[in-house]
């Protein structure tokens, strides 16, 4: 049982690395803030560590939709193999990338998903989602919010 829960929880943090890093950062600063703000009140402490924490919880529900992103990919990529549609509808976002590279790595086609990704322009410091980089505003939008959290 804690072996499967390990697997699980390792996958989870392999598809989604850098909502992970974030959820454990965000959630280090809500646990260090009362240490290094010693010399205010309770009231001025409480929403630096409650934005903390509130950050730390959307970090984790981006990485649980990445999670759900990766078995739907791996779901895909096993029934029809390497199918450039299904990169493509994985690539506004760095962490969409990485949750598909995690399924192709798995199924074998790890070089065919690179070498689309690279021929679309995406490298390693394109962190930042497609959307947001064109319109900043539809951050706060419903429809990018529920494909950023929701569930596929």
């Amino acid at each position: 049982m804690l072996a499967a829960l390990q697997h699980h929880l390792t996958l989870c943090i392999r598809a989604a690395p850098w909502p992970s890093c974030f959820a454990v950062l965000f959630a280090l600063s809500a646990l260090l803030l009362p240490c290094l703000l010693k010399e205010y009140s309770y009231w001025m402490k409480l929403p630096a560590m409650l934005t903390s924490l509130g950050g730390s919880l959307l970090s984790v529900l981006d990485g649980r939709g990445r999670y759900s992103e990766y078995r739907r990919v791996l779901k895909l990529l096993r029934r029809y193999g390497f199918k450039r549609k299904i990169f493509h509808s994985m690539s506004r976002s760095r962490c969409q990338r990485d949750a598909a590279l995690l399924a192709a790595r798995q199924t074998g086609h790890l070089h065919s998903a690179k070498d689309f990704y690279r021929a679309c322009g995406y490298r390693w410091f394109h962190l930042l989602p497609d959307d947001l980089v064109e319109e900043p505003r539809r951050y706060l939008s419903v429809g990018y919010l529920k494909g950023t959290f929701g569930t596929a």
